[in-house]
């Protein structure tokens, strides 16, 4: 029986092992993508303007981080099949 504050978690399948994956390897590009962009712009911008780019382009680096990371805190980087 499930009690009020209990959540039940959605059923997992084939598909829906692979769309984790795919999203988690999305996420792991964005983070790379965003890290490298927020080194580089203090570089190609000059001023404050390459500063505040650098610190967004950090921010949006470690959002997209984090999300690949709960992902797989989650365990929903596993291959379909793994061991739990």
């Amino acid at each position: 029986m499930i009690s009020a504050g209990q959540r039940v978690p959605p059923p997992r399948n084939e598909e829906t092992d692979e769309v984790a994956a795919r999203l988690h390897a999305v996420l792991r590009f964005l983070f790379l993508l965003n890290a490298v962009v927020a080194v580089a712009a203090p570089f190609v911008v000059d001023g404050t303007q390459g500063v505040i780019t650098a610190v967004g382009m950090g921010v949006v680096s470690l959002g997209a981080g984090a999300g690949a990371g709960a992902g797989l805190a989650r365990g929903r980087g596993r291959k379909a099949g793994a061991a739990a």
